[in-house]
């Protein structure tokens, strides 16, 4: 898991600094490609830290333990609530963001909007953030 979120953050990284729109025969802007990157982002910092919750044995690999989002009148709590509580609290605020990150992803990915720059730079902060957090672990 954690090499395939890996992946992702390296076709995020590709699709963010390297893509070329003159290489494909329609007109693409970086503005058509940011629901890409942010879900790419997203999907990168969410497999690596499933793998990190599975492979230190604090969640066993079944789909109620990682929730996008937390619903506390239900008693779900997030992949990102969880894997925030497993350092005794440490980064908690940094990585509970996860959920914002998850609410960026499927906003744009759903509605068809065009993501903003500020948006699009809160997704990023929020990915750094995370993904330099998770290669502590």
């Amino acid at each position: 898991m954690k090499r395939r979120g890996e992946v992702n953050i390296v076709v995020a990284d590709y699709l963010d600094n390297k893509f070329i729109p003159d290489t494909v025969d329609i007109n693409i802007t970086s503005y058509d490609l940011r629901h890409i990157i942010i879900s790419r982002w997203y999907y990168g910092v969410y497999l690596i830290a499933k793998n990190y919750l599975i492979n230190n044995l604090i969640c066993t690999d079944d789909k109620k333990n990682f929730h996008h989002k937390t619903n506390e009148d239900k008693h779900i709590f997030s992949i990102w609530h969880r894997i925030a509580n497993t350092n005794n609290g440490n980064f908690h605020s940094d990585l509970i963001q996860g959920e914002k990150l998850a609410e960026l992803r499927e906003y744009y990915e759903y509605s068809g909007n065009l993501c903003n720059d500020t948006d699009f730079d809160n997704a990023r902060r929020i990915f750094n953030e995370i993904y330099e957090i998770l290669n502590t672990f």
